[in-house]
């Protein structure tokens, strides 16, 4: 049994948002040397492509994921060209020029949390439902060491830390769908093991369905206890 192989997510739909360059475009990438379709959206793909064109064996279409209406279409042509959505990569985010917290424009500290933080919960509102009728599914948040330690990027850290809380409540709400088996954690030891996890150092890594983070979650908010 291999993680990493051209058969490995053979049928699958993944979709990557921020995904003309960069580290986005190598997500996709790798996703599809891994048999998956791969549907690459980004705003800077030209506006006539709000049609999904096909090139280098992926999809790429114009999505504004801060823009509601941009990212219902988006979902709405996955669905019909694929009945589904199998991964989600909410890459897509922007930064800020460097100021300091009181003079920082509230116009920019605005455009900063449309894109990386409501695009990424619009993203996974329109395609999780999907996921729902398959019962599986995967939602990967591409947060940054912003969100653990502040910079002079204001409001792109507060929208990492955010991304990063959004993850955490999507793990309480949508993880308990999910039942554990073995092979759930021979995959993850698999990953850590190959070349794949070749920049992960000294993490702890939690493999629970979000079940730890929803026990606790709803002891704390249980009157009776």
């Amino acid at each position: 049994m291999t993680v990493f192989d051209g058969a490995s997510l053979r049928g699958r739909v993944a979709v990557v948002t921020g995904a003309s360059r960069g580290i986005g475009l190598s997500i996709c990438e790798h996703l599809r040397a891994m048999g998956a379709q791969v549907v690459q959206l980004d705003v800077l793909f030209p506006e006539e492509s709000e049609v999904p064109v096909e090139a280098n064996g992926m999809l790429a279409m114009r999505c504004d994921v801060a823009d509601p209406a941009s990212v219902a279409l988006m979902a709405s042509t996955v669905r019909t060209a694929f009945g589904r959505c199998d991964v989600l990569v909410n890459n897509a985010g922007i930064t800020a020029s460097p100021a300091a917290l009181e003079d920082f424009p509230i116009d920019e500290w605005d455009r900063v949390f449309r894109v990386n933080l409501r695009g990424a919960l619009l993203c996974a509102q329109a395609l999780v439902p999907m996921m729902f009728e398959a019962q599986a599914g995967s939602i990967v948040n591409v947060a940054s060491i912003s969100a653990r330690s502040p910079t002079r990027a204001v409001a792109y850290g507060a929208t990492k830390a955010g991304l990063r809380a959004l993850t955490q409540q999507m793990a309480v709400e949508w993880g308990p769908r999910r039942i554990g088996r073995p092979e759930d954690i021979g995959g993850i030891v698999a990953f850590l093991a190959s070349d794949a996890s070749g920049y992960i150092n000294g993490e702890d890594i939690v493999a629970d369905g979000g079940f730890l983070k929803a026990a606790l979650n709803n002891l704390y908010n249980n009157p009776a206890q």
